[in-house]
């Protein structure tokens, strides 16, 4: 078929990251399964979404998310429409990362916690970590660090148990976790303690401080 052969080619210009000219065979298999659909069978829909997946990756590396949107949208009202709730997720989480590489912040919780609520139903656990994550990323994103770092320890507590320590989510949550706790930290203030000039030298050397490091400290402040 005509416009499996064209996603084919798009894919192969896509592994090249030459995303211009993938855009273009993926926007021409689009366009000849859309003309057979007529015949549309069980097949060809799931190329099309496959089809519709592409020129969604595509638009969002080039960063044109107004079209990558429309296109994801385009296939949440297919896939809602065959009531495959996990393909319905899996858009809802795509369109939530493009809203967030756009900067909108509110669009991409609104669309991960509705991919949430339907990963919840469907029990996959892998899946629910995958978008609480993804929800803490957000939140890291508005600089929101406590609550970020309650969401990827949520995340992090669904995956103890159930996945190796090497899955490579995990290992991602373990270094954002490491990453937010530092930042955390580093935000308090320390007190700083107060040495007279008579008194001992905190390096130890059993000198006055002000026959030892006093100047030095004076310099640096």
């Amino acid at each position: 078929m005509l416009a499996i052969n064209l996603n084919d080619i798009g894919g192969y210009y896509f592994k090249q990251k030459n995303y211009t000219k993938a855009l273009k065979y993926f926007e021409r298999a689009g366009n000849a399964f859309f003309k057979d659909k007529e015949n549309w069978t069980y097949l060809h829909t799931t190329n099309l979404i496959i089809n519709i997946i592409n020129l969604g990756e595509c638009y969002h590396y080039t960063k044109d998310y107004s079209k990558c949107i429309r296109t994801y949208k385009r296939a949440l009202n297919l896939v809602h429409s065959l009531g495959q709730l996990s393909l319905e997720a899996n858009f809802l989480n795509n369109l939530g990362g493009v809203y967030a590489d756009n900067g909108n912040h509110d669009k991409a919780l609104e669309y991960y916690e509705k991919a949430y609520k339907i990963e919840k139903q469907l029990g996959n656990s892998l899946k629910i970590a995958i978008c609480i994550s993804n929800i803490g990323d957000v939140y890291e994103r508005r600089k929101s660090y406590r609550k970020a770092l309650e969401k990827y320890r949520e995340a992090e507590k669904i995956l103890i148990g159930v996945y190796s320590k090497k899955n490579r989510l995990f290992k991602d949550l373990k270094w954002n976790i490491n990453n937010l706790e530092n930042k955390l930290t580093s935000r308090v203030p320390k007190k700083k303690i107060k040495i007279n000039r008579n008194d001992p030298c905190p390096c130890g050397s059993g000198k006055k401080y002000k026959n030892c490091h006093w100047k030095d400290d004076k310099l640096s402040i």
